[in-house]
């Protein structure tokens, strides 16, 4: 049975934080990758350097997608 997206995000048990911050951790791969930076952090560790950049960031999302739902934007 082919599984599709639906299927994935039933099983995904990760709090919606946890989600976000593996998102973030892509960007910074992503963008390493592209200046081709070798010194590349593993997800434990940049979660750990930025974990007030995470917190911030991610309170500043949902305040923006409260905003969204709410028709404020």
């Amino acid at each position: 049975k082919k599984m599709t997206k639906l299927d994935i995000t039933l099983k995904d048990e990760r709090s919606s934080f946890d989600k976000f911050c593996d998102k973030m951790y892509a960007k910074y791969k992503e963008e390493k990758s592209k200046e081709n930076e070798k010194d590349v952090m593993s997800k434990e560790e940049y979660r750990a350097q930025h974990k007030m950049f995470l917190r911030h960031k991610y309170r500043e999302k949902k305040a923006e997608d409260l905003k969204k739902k709410l028709g404020l934007d």
